[in-house]
Parts: C-alpha cells; structure tokens; sequence
C-alpha cells in the first residue's frame, strides 16, 4: 500500500512542486528530505523530475549503469517521467486558494514544503494548513511533539 506525499517549494510567493506515490510517512520522506536535500539545486532537480514514484538519497542516476522504472539504481529516486516515460507533471500554484484546492483531494497524506532554507512538514488544522519545521533529528522519533509552526498562508505573503 502507499502512503502519498506532496514534495514542494516555496519561492518567490508561489509554490513549485510534484506528487510522490510511495513512502510519504514522515519517518521515510521527511527524513529523507531532512537528511538528503538540503541543497538548493538538487531539490530542484528533484521537483523538476514531475511525479516521482519514490524519493531516494540520490536525484540523478550515474550515467555508466543502466536505471529504469523496473531496474533502478540503488540509492537513486525513481520518476516516471525520465524513468517510465509518462508525461511531465510539475505543479505551481500562485495563490495559497490553488494550492488548498490542489491539496485537498484526498490524494496527499503527507505535505513537504522547503521555505527559506528549512523543510517543513505541513498538515490541516482547523481549516488552516500548519507548516512544522523539520529542524532535528528529533522529529522524527515516535511520539516527538512539534511546538514551532507557521501558517503557510502567512509563509507565501513573506
């Protein structure tokens, strides 16, 4: 079964970003964002890859091994547009009424949204979308409490 996730940033008052199917649970993709892409240009690559299938350490494949969709390289993302051939889908929402709109088809389980050089875990909360810092390793212990939080609302005004 997978457990989809919303991959973005947040630049210059909008949102860029892509659909991931497997592995959205903060303990695997939030980490793995948290520990692997903290790197300007590797998360873009990694949101200009369209929809992905699964977000590993690695954006780009090593050009001397074969990667497929079906036989991909250890340690390295999987796409389905480079990988499988599907259409390129990226999304970019300009309003935060787009992306509420986007986001509220039951689809993404977990939101990821890299503002200001900080990943943060987005979830609803009465109404409004709460935007959590991924700040430490902490976060992603069992039963770790976020305090800190912003209104992402708020985030795509600054």
């Amino acid at each position: 079964m997978s457990t989809n996730s919303f991959i973005g940033i947040l630049e210059n008052n909008q949102i860029r970003g892509n659909y991931c199917h497997f592995n959205g649970h903060l303990d695997n993709n939030g980490k793995m964002l948290f520990e692997h892409y903290q790197d300007e240009d590797k998360i873009h690559k990694l949101i200009n890859l369209g929809s992905l299938s699964y977000v590993d350490e690695e954006v780009e494949p090593r050009s001397d091994i074969p990667h497929t969709f079906d036989k991909p390289q250890k340690n390295v993302t999987v796409a389905y547009h480079r990988d499988r051939k599907d259409p390129l889908k990226v999304y970019e929402f300009k309003t935060i009424e787009s992306f509420k709109e986007h986001i509220s088809i039951p689809t993404y389980e977990y939101i990821y949204i890299r503002f200001k050089g900080v990943w943060f875990y987005v979830k609803k909360l009465n109404g409004e979308f709460v935007a959590y810092p991924l700040d430490s390793e902490k976060c992603f212990e069992d039963g770790y409490k976020f305090n800190e939080h912003k209104l992402l609302k708020q985030m795509m005004e600054e």
